[in-house]
């Protein structure tokens, strides 16, 4: 008769208890029907709708421009689609960077400062978007090409409150380190593929997709949710569970899109796939379970009680 190890059967409890509990971090409170928005109450997004990409930037010199470049190239329609960039307080060449990229747009690239962490600067910059869509875009992720073309098709639903893309990790960033550097490259870290299923796992079971899968949703609907918490960590968990609970008590739909967007692989090669997941689920577990606020868990990540930047 085989014999189970206690240690085996311990750890095999315990992941089951802690998925129990990941899969009950992602609900969404119920609203009271005053707090409910009716599907298709806003303006109706038009095929020729302007798109609004909104970058909150600090100290992304190293790869701001490849950011850039690689919407530009993956703009189908150049004439309905502005750029603005957030500036949340850089002490390196980002913005220079940022101005230096010659884009395809016809709209360019608007630039402004907030200060506070991520949650006030993706609401400055939504405050200052003329878009009919808002597409929150993080510094270090690459859009798909036909992103534009995608969102504009995906937001002829009437019912649509959020759309996301497929999380992918830019494996090429590593190849291209090893390129510069006349060197071998560096392999990815391991977990990688898992780590993709895992998010697309949370987001089609659970509805519930995170800021670095590129969020976009009508700027009606942005304000109507009540924007992103100008907060310094934890915003787009707390505006996404917004737009659950809204989506949950109003028959609106979480979708999405058939197209990936990749970040960039550097939170995985600096800590390993292991210790960021945990420490993002022992976040997002603080928040919702342990009451936390956002600059707790600021000050527990970055390590410091630092004058926010």
């Amino acid at each position: 008769m085989w014999r189970v190890p206690a240690v085996a059967l311990l750890s095999a409890s315990t992941a089951a208890v802690l998925l129990r509990i990941n899969s009950r971090l992602y609900d969404a409170p119920a609203l009271p029907p005053s707090q409910c928005i009716t599907p298709g109450s806003g303006p109706q997004i038009g095929k020729d709708g302007l798109i609004t990409v909104i970058i909150p930037a600090y100290n992304e010199g190293a790869g701001i421009a490849d950011t850039l470049a690689a919407l530009s190239a993956a703009t189908e329609a150049t004439g309905l689609v502005e750029v603005v960039i957030v500036d949340g307080g850089c002490s390196d060449d980002t913005m220079a960077q940022a101005r230096a990229v010659p884009l395809r747009l016809a709209h360019g690239i608007r630039t402004l400062e907030s200060r506070g962490g991520r949650g006030p600067a993706l609401h400055a910059g939504a405050q200052a978007a003329r878009g009919d869509l808002l597409l929150f875009l993080h510094a270090d992720t690459l859009l798909p090409q036909g992103y534009d073309a995608a969102l504009r098709d995906a937001f002829q639903d009437p019912a649509l409150l959020l759309s996301c893309f497929r999380f992918g990790v830019n494996r090429a960033v590593c190849a291209a380190r090893g390129a510069a550097a006349a060197a071998a490259a560096p392999p990815p870290p391991r977990g990688l593929r898992l780590l993709e299923w895992a998010v697309d796992r949370r987001t089609r079971a659970k509805s519930f997709p995170y800021g670095d899968q590129a969020l976009c949703t009508s700027r009606v609907n942005y304000f109507r949710l009540g924007g992103f918490p100008r907060v310094p960590m934890m915003e787009d968990f707390e505006f996404v569970r917004r737009a659950k609970a809204v989506a949950q008590g109003g028959g609106w739909g979480i979708r999405q899109l058939p197209l990936t967007a990749l970040c960039s692989p550097r939170r995985w090669e600096q800590k390993g796939v292991l210790t960021v997941s945990l420490l993002n689920f022992s976040f997002v577990f603080r928040y919702v379970v342990l009451g936390w606020s956002p600059q707790q868990i600021y000050d527990r990540y970055y390590g410091t009680k630092e004058q926010q930047r």
